[in-house]
């Protein structure tokens, strides 16, 4: 099971990507935050303070954090090909922690997208609050269950934009480079390309890796899902 590292800008294309490799091609996206308050929802202590610290907007430990991500992937059933991870790590010491445990840290996967695409994507982005798929304006229901898109308060500001964007560079280029300082895998894809140019595209990069679907073959689609060309 390949397990990828997603980078990216805001709006740089990375989640509408996990949404296609998840719905068409056997991939399972691990959103941290949502993972983490699963598990806190359990009746252990240890799952109680975390549900706690939670609350007033902490995360817990980056050791932690990694455990509870360990503990899904080892979950997924032997049929996924592969796990996406995207928003983690959060931070150079989260990925100290990640690199610290376990064999497989995984394959990077940078999005690569020009910020000024960003910025015209993010400020006419909708979003499905019933399922979490994202499209563009003029477009006002969900492709994928049919629910009406809406706007998310912070896209339609420029200066949280800005602000996101300066997080960015500040915390996400320097796990980047400390990435490909400790010789890690890292893969970097054109995310102006429409989606299934660019999953084609990672795809292809990954089976020139030789990252094993579930029967140890390349990645291939669903039944009932063409292949891309």
């Amino acid at each position: 099971m390949a397990t990828l590292v997603f980078f990216g800008r805001p709006a740089s294309g990375k989640g509408t990507l996990a949404q296609r490799l998840s719905d068409d091609w056997g991939y399972r996206a691990c959103s941290t935050g949502q993972t983490m308050r699963a598990w806190a929802a359990g009746p252990s202590a240890e799952q109680r303070a975390l549900r706690t610290a939670m609350a007033s907007g902490g995360y817990g430990s980056d050791e932690l954090a990694v455990r509870i991500v360990r503990e899904f992937i080892a979950a997924l059933p032997d049929h996924v090909a592969g796990v996406i991870l995207d928003g983690f790590p959060r931070d150079l010491a989260q990925l100290d922690a990640w690199l610290g445990t376990g064999a497989d840290h995984g394959i990077g996967v940078i999005v690569d997208t020009p910020e000024d695409v960003c910025r015209e994507r993010v400020l006419g982005r909708m979003v499905c609050d019933a399922c979490g798929w994202t499209d563009h304006q003029p477009v006002t229901m969900c492709a994928r269950c049919g629910s009406k898109l809406q706007r998310r308060t912070d896209d339609a500001d420029a200066a949280v934009f800005d602000r996101r964007i300066g997080d960015y560079d500040r915390r996400v280029v320097p796990i980047i480079d400390a990435w490909t300082q400790a010789g890690l895998p890292l893969l970097r894809v054109d995310g102006t390309r429409g989606v299934d140019e660019l999953a084609g595209e990672l795809l292809g990069l990954l089976a020139g890796l030789d990252a094993p679907g579930p029967d140890g073959s390349c990645p291939r689609p669903r039944e009932g899902v063409a292949a891309l060309g």
